[in-house]
């Protein structure tokens, strides 16, 4: 008997052109417009397939929106109205819908050793994932062990003032990734239960941790006078509801989670 046609559609393709090295990462929005690019070159590109000539060209290039660093995640906000990137940096940045920078993520302090208690990531990131339905979360993954969520409001009203350590983060909450032994291990991919109830993780040592947000842990924060009170995760000690222990061979890294 002959095999089924494929019921992907490869009839038409089109070659987009525009990156000097590898393509390593890119987001469409959830409309199927707009499609946002990065890559080894360390920068973006972003294409509008409403607005493409036969050119096929994108509409805005960001040079270095990390600074040379590559760039390895990015994700749209739930809205689709602003843009997270991750890369070889430690600290991620939030564009809005045509690339221009809303924020700079703070930095970690690299001398605290346990990494609940410092503001930032302190090793390169490898991750950005956009809650599926809350516009001001963001979840980022980082080789420093750690998934780390950020309030987006709080960290563009701040806006680039990424290095002062004596201003509201946006960080909400710290989860540590350790292997069966419990010592700390990269963290190299994550992504958000479809409706935002849990987040999985993926480590080095080749596990796959999953967290639950069922209880979330919080206490009010005044961020300043007259302000909105906002709420911020206490960073507290924290275990994974579950972990699947050698789910990859130790050492290879998981490059990519999805539910």
């Amino acid at each position: 008997e002959e095999e089924a046609a494929p019921a992907l559609p490869v009839s038409h393709q089109l070659v987009l052109s525009a990156h000097a090295k590898t393509v390593t990462c890119l987001a469409l929005d959830r409309a199927g417009n707009r499609l946002v690019t990065g890559g080894s070159d360390s920068d973006l590109y972003f294409w509008d397939y409403a607005g493409m000539t036969r050119e096929l060209r994108p509409f805005r290039h960001i040079a270095e929106p990390l600074g040379a660093y590559q760039v390895r995640s990015i994700s749209y906000s739930p809205n689709c109205d602003r843009v997270a990137v991750a890369g070889s940096s430690n600290q991620p940045v939030i564009l809005d819908r045509d690339g221009r920078k809303l924020a700079t993520m703070m930095k970690g302090d690299m001398y605290i050793r346990d990494m609940r208690h410092t503001r930032g990531h302190v090793a390169a990131c490898t991750a950005a994932a956009w809650h599926p339905s809350e516009h001001e979360t963001l979840a980022t993954a980082s080789e420093d062990g750690t998934v780390r969520l950020w309030d987006v409001e709080v960290a563009a009203a701040r806006g680039n003032d990424a290095s002062s350590l004596n201003v509201q983060s946006g960080q909400r909450a710290v989860y540590v990734l350790r292997d069966a032994k419990g010592v700390k291990t990269p963290c190299t991919a994550a992504s958000w239960a479809p409706d935002g109830s849990a987040i999985l993780s993926a480590g080095r040592d080749g596990s796959i941790q999953l967290w639950e947000m069922r209880a979330k842990p919080y206490q009010p924060v005044q961020l300043a006078m007259r302000a909105t009170p906002r709420s911020e995760y206490i960073a507290d000690i924290s275990k994974p509801t579950s972990a699947a222990r050698a789910a990859h061979a130790a050492g290879e890294d998981i490059s990519s989670l999805t539910w």
